[in-house]
């Protein structure tokens, strides 16, 4: 290529002159290039304005959550979906909350791969453009197509890699049983949508999973939900799921959830007179029929909480019931727990009722051999 004389492309008879015609060259580069910028920029922000003009519309074509909606289904995640698979574990509250906490990061990091996965390669077809500017513009689109574009994980891949983290924790029939359950794969269809959310938002969301078991006081009982367990200011608990952030504060108000490491119904409650006759009086009885003649709850007609919990509690040592029983013995113990927070009139029939209810769907399985 042929080399370009500069002195030759400056205009003027001296040198004086050509400095002064090379002043005036550079000053209007220097405009050209300050030109492009603003038209850089201009075109940048056109490219965002166009990217959140669907979002200020309605939601109703978008796969991409709205907040609220984020919020309803991580509520139904850890309401029931966290009871409904794991309750088997609920004996030790720490390996219960290391199940969950496994499976649900498994989750998040499967779903921020697949994300990533998509970038590469329209990057590749782009011809190798910078994969972070590329993913910055193509979240939108990734929100707005979050279901089409990354499917649900296969169960059996995640089974595998969820066996090699908590393979210390459970037994081979343990998982067996946890994994080919149709909770399971509820559970992990629900944390795979709620994932992609947390890593398509912007600012990225966050779950401040720790690296051990935190344990917290419930000084404030009302910030906790508490998954199994009556809440009472200055109880310990472990915390199962903590709460979802975005930069330094709590995603749409979602609180952490927890399970109660004090048990109430250890200690009966005061008005409580114990037999010392009433723990055969309740392995040897049906369910509806179990009552304290020496509580004066029990004393009318129906048996009180602690008698009622006690009663739950033998039953449950007496026989071997299936998943689906264990499950609905664990949702009438926490209705159970919440009617301690009601007046002595109302909570003794309301109790009593759901009791009954639980024995009669299951007597004629449980007592046929006894």
């Amino acid at each position: 290529m042929e080399e370009l004389n500069i002195e030759e492309l400056l205009l003027g008879s001296n040198s004086s002159d050509k400095l002064l015609h090379a002043k005036e060259v550079i000053q209007s580069l220097e405009k050209e290039v300050q030109k492009l910028r603003t038209d850089n920029i201009a075109k940048d922000q056109l490219i965002k304005k166009l990217q959140n003009y669907p979002k200020a519309q309605n939601n109703t074509t978008s796969d991409f959550m709205l907040p609220s909606e984020f919020k309803k289904q991580w509520e139904a995640l850890t309401h029931d979906y966290l009871m409904d698979l794991f309750s088997e574990f609920l004996e030790s509250q720490e390996t219960f909350a290391k199940l969950a906490q496994s499976l649900m990061k498994l989750i998040i990091e499967y779903a921020e791969q697949q994300i990533n996965k998509k970038v590469s390669v329209i990057s590749g077809i782009l011809g190798g453009c910078e994969e972070s500017s590329l993913k910055k513009y193509m979240q939108y689109f990734f929100q707005e197509h979050c279901s089409s574009a990354f499917e649900s994980p296969k169960i059996e891949k995640v089974r595998g890699k969820y066996w090699n983290r908590v393979c210390d924790l459970v037994s081979s029939r343990q998982f067996e049983s946890l994994t080919k359950s149709k909770e399971f794969q509820n559970f992990t269809e629900l944390m795979h949508k709620l994932s992609l959310h947390i890593n398509l938002n912007e600012p990225k969301l966050v779950v401040n999973f720790k690296e051990s078991i935190e344990r917290r006081v419930l000084n404030s009982p009302e910030d906790f939900y508490c998954i199994d367990g009556f809440p009472k200011k200055g109880y310990k608990c472990i915390v199962v799921v903590p709460e979802v952030t975005r930069g330094n504060y709590a995603y749409q108000s979602i609180k952490p959830a927890v399970l109660i490491q004090n048990d109430p119904y250890k200690t009966p409650p005061k008005s409580h007179r114990h037999s010392p006759v009433v723990e055969k009086f309740l392995r040897n009885s049906p369910l509806e029929h179990t009552k304290n003649p020496q509580c004066p709850m029990c004393r009318p007609k129906l048996p009180c909480s602690s008698c009622s919990k006690s009663a739950l509690m033998a039953i449950a040592e007496r026989v071997q019931i299936n998943s689906a029983l264990n499950r609905y013995s664990v949702r009438v113990r926490a209705y159970s727990s919440n009617l301690l927070q009601q007046s002595s009139d109302t909570k003794s029939s309301l109790l009593a009722l759901n009791l009954s209810k639980a024995a009669n769907k299951s007597r004629s399985q449980l007592f046929n051999k006894y």
